[in-house]
């Protein structure tokens, strides 16, 4: 799947039928569901070392997430993505 920022798609009005944006509008992003960022699945490794697995990951509307964890337990890789 290609990746198209979120700008490209609200300029040229593809956000409506966008995979995985698919409650995107040329207003912005239709929130009235819930869930305004959501990861499923997401795996990421490095030469082999597994820095995330499985993730998933869901913020609703007026929620806030704070992630923490020792160094190297992913949370800038987690970001990154």
């Amino acid at each position: 799947m290609k990746t198209v920022p979120v700008a490209e798609l609200m300029a040229d009005g593809r956000g409506r039928d966008a995979i995985g944006l698919g409650r995107m509008k040329s207003e912005g992003l239709d929130a009235r569901h819930g869930t305004i960022l959501s990861l499923e699945d997401i795996n990421v490794s490095f030469d082999g070392f597994k820095a995330l697995t499985n993730l998933s990951l869901y913020i609703g509307v007026g929620e806030l997430r704070c992630i923490i964890g020792p160094n190297g337990a992913g949370k800038t890789t987690m970001m990154d993505v």
